[in-house]
């Protein structure tokens, strides 16, 4: 028990040194926030892919655990640093190529307050497509160091809950940030149900559980790719087999 305890002991104080190094690079502040983000909403180490638009920092994930945010069928979701900019957000949340491959979750995170103001601009119809896929995420200062903390390789502190290698405050702090997170995409699922956007079929006991399933996928894949019912059969890629 001693020698775990020094062990663990020891293994901090590397930790500590280590965050204490990359702080010192604020340039790549930003992306181990977005990293941290990741890992936020799916904590066993997802995908992750960073890129930026017009400036903006961005990072793509896959969610797995859901139970809202796994829209897509390939189960993407975009992560994006809101910053202080909100011209610059604006532009970039407006980029078609955000949207490329289908409507799917974008979360815009910021540790400045975005005014409820200039989010309820997305959700006009002129802002078609991107208005309902947006989450605005605000986070303290203390959770924006949390997050840096949870991007550290997993070969250095492995955050996984099976994993005993980080106190029990820690742990505590990284399940309220991912509660944080679930709230938020909580209440943008629940907005789009109210809006009608999510499937209640009716079942009929001469459907069986195929053909809700292919209802259920082509409405799913009509939403993503924004087609009609008539498109849905027409284009190649569309198609639902």
């Amino acid at each position: 028990m001693i020698l775990v305890t020094f062990q663990i002991l020891k293994k901090n104080k590397e930790i500590e040194a280590l965050i204490k190094e990359r702080s010192k690079n604020r340039k790549e502040e930003v992306k181990r926030v977005l990293s941290g983000a990741c890992r936020a909403l799916e904590i066993n180490y997802p995908e992750e892919s960073f890129y930026t638009i017009n400036g903006v920092e961005c990072v793509r994930t896959k969610v797995e655990g859901g139970p809202y945010l796994d829209v897509h069928e390939d189960r993407i979701v975009d992560i994006i640093w809101g910053g202080k900019d909100e011209d610059r957000l604006k532009d970039a949340l407006l980029d078609s190529r955000l949207l490329k491959e289908g409507v799917h979750p974008v979360i815009v995170i910021s540790d400045s307050v975005i005014s409820a103001e200039y989010t309820d601009k997305f959700v006009k119809e002129k802002y078609e497509g991107i208005g309902k896929c947006l989450i605005f995420v605000n986070i303290t200062r203390l959770q924006k160091d949390i997050l840096e903390v949870m991007s550290i390789d997993k070969d250095i502190l492995d955050i996984r809950e099976n994993r005993n290698v980080i106190t029990s405050t820690f742990r505590d702090r990284i399940r309220k940030i991912r509660d944080h997170f679930n709230l938020k995409a909580r209440e943008w699922f629940e907005k789009l149900d109210e809006e009608g956007w999510i499937l209640r079929p009716i079942i009929y006991k001469k459907h069986d559980e195929k053909q809700i399933a292919l209802l259920s996928k082509a409405y799913k894949r009509m939403l993503i790719q924004n087609l009609d019912f008539e498109e849905l059969g027409s284009k190649k890629r569309c198609e639902i087999v």
